[in-house]
């Protein structure tokens, strides 16, 4: 039975942590060890940082890379992961980037259920219900205001066993939402509780910086992300083995941040590239020559760029996937050039946007509305 506190919805995160002073222990390396003393916090852009004191003389040399095992007064215990010192002042005070922080009140039981709370960097959107990853998944678009950028957090029921396919879920949600976004979508903070609370454990990781990509979902609008989130898990893991979605993904959303003309073309034709190359090795099973070149059945014949592009459409049932890139991506590929020769660039970079997205979005299964860039209206997808 849960606990009064914690029984209804929405759940609320009980406490944002995202500092702890007055902390003592010791720092290890590769050839040293020492005591320190100091605070833990995220700064401004969501990085975990300490800064303090050592009792040591400190240079870079040999203090490249440590790790921190801390307590304060309060009982609580604190372990800083591969932390990198950017400051040296005095010989023995020091700033350092932190890549993970992980404070503990207290230990788990192992059968007890646990409250689990991921903040997300991400724009501003309506909540979804996550049933279908795990019952009584919630996400909710609320903004947490000591938390930059932070617009909403994820809410799951789980367990002490139960953590590391968690962490593996929040994973995959990442990135199924940093496509929808149209920027990297990360979970910087996590407090797990107790039912009474009486035992937390927080976490800060160091989180990339979000870009601003402009996303084809109103996430906003009741029920888009709902839609696109119940279609977009299962689907994933249709395609694992086969394509590197987050490699994909990552792509695309430097895509999207991108200003120029140039640069688009450039990372839209490596995203053409790496989907041309996985589909042809993973789905399809061409064999390679020994120049690396795919192989027609039964022939000694190469397939062309333009050629594997289309069966990938096909495969995908992509109905407005487009080739008009393809002359700019051999100019670039086997002449080296950046600069476009070809007439009506900024219509070429948008279709090359656009055929990209379909193509994400018929591998992750989507129906719905989008943002038609080109009419500049929502639409449905697919194309009827």
């Amino acid at each position: 039975m849960l606990a009064k506190k914690m029984s209804n919805f929405p759940r609320k995160i009980p406490k944002v942590l995202t500092e702890l002073d007055q902390l003592r222990g010791t720092a290890k390396c590769s050839d040293l060890e020492f005591e320190v003393e100091g605070r833990v916090y995220l700064d401004e852009s969501r990085k975990p940082m300490f800064e303090g004191l050592a009792d040591t003389v400190l240079t870079p040399h040999n203090t490249s890379e440590m790790d921190l095992e801390l307590s304060d007064d309060l009982g609580h215990s604190v372990q800083c992961k591969r932390v990198r010192v950017n400051n040296i002042s005095d010989f023995t005070e020091f700033r350092a980037n932190v890549s993970e922080v992980l404070i503990a009140s207290g230990e788990f039981q192992e059968k007890e259920s646990l409250h689990v709370f991921d903040v997300a960097v991400i724009p501003p959107f309506h909540g979804a219900e996550l049933d279908f990853i795990k019952s009584g998944t919630r996400l909710y678009g609320d903004p947490i205001k000591n938390i930059l950028e932070c617009n909403g957090y994820l809410y799951t029921l789980s367990s002490l066993t139960d953590l590391d396919q968690h962490d593996s879920r929040v994973d995959k949600l990442s990135w199924i939402l940093s496509f929808a976004a149209a920027r990297f979508v990360r979970f910087p903070w996590q407090g797990v509780w107790n039912n009474d609370e009486s035992i937390y454990h927080i976490r800060f990781r160091d989180s990339i910086e979000p870009y601003t990509g402009a996303s084809i979902f109103n996430l906003r609008y009741p029920g888009i992300l709902q839609n696109y989130l119940e279609r977009a898990w299962p689907a994933w893991d249709k395609h694992t083995g086969q394509l590197d979605l987050p490699a994909l993904i990552d792509f695309y959303v430097l895509l999207k941040d991108q200003r120029h003309i140039e640069t688009r073309m450039l990372i839209g034709s490596v995203w053409m590239e790496a989907i041309k190359y996985q589909y042809a090795k993973n789905v399809a099973g061409y064999q390679q020559n020994r120049n690396g070149f795919f192989l027609k059945p039964n022939s000694r014949r190469t397939f062309g760029f333009g050629e594997l592009l289309k069966k990938v459409y096909n495969h995908y049932n992509v109905q407005n996937g487009d080739l008009s890139f393809v002359p700019y991506r051999n100019e670039v590929v086997h002449q080296g050039k950046i600069n476009l020769s070809i007439p009506d660039q900024s219509k070429l970079s948008k279709v090359l946007i656009r055929s990209i997205e379909s193509t994400l979005l018929m591998i992750l299964g989507y129906e719905g509305k989008i943002w038609d860039t080109e009419n500049k209206k929502y639409s449905e997808f697919p194309p009827r």
